[in-house]
């Protein structure tokens, strides 16, 4: 991704999934408080400076997750 794009994505366009705002504001109204929404947020850049968040390889895609199947047996019955 190229700079101009990139900017555009995190500062201008607000429809963009990777738009900071949209984030922030996201993070602001899912938390309990404005307090827990805004530090929830800023950990998130922190993660997002380091590598070691949710959407990169280095820390979120890396675990081990049992199949769907497995996960959810027990909420299936048979009538």
């Amino acid at each position: 991704m190229g700079f101009a794009k990139l900017f555009n994505d995190l500062f201008v366009d607000l429809k963009s999934a990777q738009s900071l705002r949209r984030r922030f504001y996201g993070y602001i109204d899912a938390a309990p408080t404005k307090a827990h929404g805004v530090a929830a947020f800023f950990i998130f850049l922190a993660r997002a400076a380091t590598g070691y968040n949710v959407e990169t390889d280095r820390w979120g895609n890396g675990r081990a997750e049992d199949p769907l199947s497995k996960t959810f047996a027990s909420a299936v019955t048979d009538d």
